[in-house]
Order: structure tokens, then sequence, then C-alpha cells
């Protein structure tokens, strides 16, 4: 995970996240460019919203647990 921020990732997804941005930033390019795919679409600007939001709430533990698990 290269100890990315859980806060900054989340203002990514909150902003940016139509674009894949938070993905870019945690290093899993295939999902970023996905999302990036889809960005034309209003689900990808809703699921990160979502995101953002989650992230945002989340403790730095589950966020660091849930990005160790998917590498």
């Amino acid at each position: 995970m290269n100890n990315k921020s859980r806060i900054t990732a989340a203002l990514l997804a909150f902003f940016l996240g139509t674009f894949g941005a938070q993905y870019f930033y945690m290093n899993n390019y295939v999902r970023g460019i996905v999302r990036l795919i889809f960005s034309f679409t209003g689900v990808s600007g809703i699921l990160g919203v979502a995101e953002g939001i989650k992230w945002f709430f989340e403790s730095d533990e589950e966020f660091a647990q849930h990005w160790t698990k998917s590498e």
C-alpha cells in the first residue's frame, strides 16, 4: 500500500472519483482505467462519491486492511 493517506484517497474519490483518481493514487491502475473508461456514465460519479464518504469515515486500520487484502 506504500502508506497512502486515507483522507487523501477519500477526497480524491469524492471530488475526482468519476475519473478514478483515487485508484491511480492507490496504485491500482486497472480499476483506475476501468473507472476512466466509464467516466461518461453517471454511475462512475455516484460510486466515487460513495467511496469517498465510506473511506472518510473508516478507521485507518480498516482502510489499510482493505487495501492490503486487495493487492
